[in-house]
């Protein structure tokens, strides 16, 4: 009657989320996601929808949602936690700049570019939003220096200095 040992089953790896009844509704099986290990954030693998509950928990207003991991690397094991990215869209060769690079006021919004030894004004079209990173959909020409430090207090042509990049940096 011991328990001389546990089988766990590493095929296929599986994680069960709940998200709220309004997010369910973009949602499909077979529908793309990006996870990662909470223990090792760069450890980061693809995956897929597999099965979301025709049920509405009363109680908290979430449906269940089953998500299966695409080949995870061997670090994973089952019952480790992880951290779930639903893709709803992607867009190839989008423009992408740091959040902080973009200045909202009133009605516009906008972005500085580094333009030689002056910062010029760009009004700015934002699109999807992911993390810190913000999709500029017109405004703003791929490869362009955006300032992300400072500009608060920049106007259109107003003087100012470069500093290199730090290193690692992909702002």
């Amino acid at each position: 009657g011991d328990e001389l040992f546990t089988l766990a089953d590493f095929d296929p790896l599986v994680a069960r989320i709940f998200l709220p009844e309004r997010e369910v509704l973009d949602v499909s099986v077979g529908q793309p996601v990006r996870l990662a290990l909470r223990a090792r954030e760069e450890t980061r693998f693809a995956g897929r929808i597999r099965q979301i509950s025709p049920v509405v928990d009363t109680a908290s207003g979430t449906v269940k949602v089953t998500v299966e991991a695409v080949r995870p690397p061997a670090s994973v094991r089952p019952g480790a936690f992880v951290t779930v990215e639903v893709l709803r869209e992607t867009r190839n060769n989008a423009v992408l700049v740091p959040r902080p690079a973009v200045i909202r006021e009133l009605q516009e919004t906008y972005v500085f570019v580094a333009d030689g030894k002056v910062a010029r004004k760009r009004v700015v079209d934002v699109g999807l939003e992911e993390g810190d990173r913000l999709e500029i959909r017109s405004g703003l020409k791929p490869g362009e220096q955006v300032i992300t430090t400072g500009q608060g207090g920049l106007k259109d042509q107003a003087p100012i200095s470069v500093a290199p990049a730090k290193a690692g940096s992909t702002s």
